[in-house]
């Protein structure tokens, strides 16, 4: 998974928008495919999937190492593609 922020203002991505790309490289997929809607409902397992990322990486890993927030509260996109046997699903 690669990404960019089209948000950002900056032509470069800061060390907030690396580590969100990264979390969601190596986890995202995971809440995906264990929500129980999936692969029955890949719209609504995709849709709890990214909310279970989002309130995973705010609470347990958008945080300094003193407890504060990370200032940075920028969003992000992105362009999802499932195939499930015959079946393709674009978001």
């Amino acid at each position: 998974m690669s990404g960019h922020d089209a948000h950002s203002s900056g032509s470069s991505m800061g060390m907030v928008e690396v580590i969100v790309l990264i979390f969601l490289r190596d986890n995202l997929h995971h809440y995906i495919i264990k929500d129980p809607n999936f692969p029955v409902n890949p719209t609504e397992a995709l849709k709890n999937g990214f909310e279970a990322a989002e309130k995973d990486f705010l609470y347990n890993h958008a945080l300094t190492e003193d407890g504060n927030e990370v200032a940075d509260r920028s969003g992000s996109c992105a362009v999802i593609a499932i195939l499930i046997g015959n079946i393709t699903l674009l978001t």
